[in-house]
């Protein structure tokens, strides 16, 4: 069953809300959504546990501070490892932006953006397809 990971940088915008609507979405459709402590928490899980997402909430997609870099970063290393699959990415702030944060990044295996109030439904396409490019 595919495992998340959510983590959000310290200067998000309401973590919880997003928590909260995250679970929401997914544990119904028998999604496991686990919560990092912060951004080198999430790295240090990432680097030893296998998870199918890592959501990522950022104060905006504009910008990103260097504790997600490093996290995104331990992401690339997960990708050159042949023997371990990487995580789809997801990247959201409610602050929009254009994608500028994910510039240098793109080489993860899959990294999405969502910068606006999202529905459930819309969350678990945007799973369904990054699930589907795992695979």
């Amino acid at each position: 069953m595919p495992r998340f990971l959510m983590v959000s940088d310290a200067a998000a915008h309401e973590p919880r809300l997003l928590e909260r609507r995250v679970r929401g979405a997914l544990e119904p459709q028998g999604h496991t959504v686990e919560t990092a402590a912060d951004t080198e928490d999430a790295g240090m899980r990432l680097r030893h546990e296998d998870f199918s997402v890592l959501i990522v909430q950022v104060p905006s997609l504009w910008r990103c501070s260097e504790e997600v870099r490093l996290l995104l970063s331990a992401v690339s290393e997960i990708q050159a490892d042949p023997a371990r699959k990487p995580p789809g990415v997801l990247l959201y702030s409610d602050k929009g932006g254009d994608g500028a944060v994910a510039e240098g990044y793109m080489n993860t295996r899959f990294l999405m953006l969502l910068s606006h109030a999202f529905q459930a439904s819309e969350l678990r396409a945007v799973v369904r397809r990054m699930l589907q490019h795992r695979a």
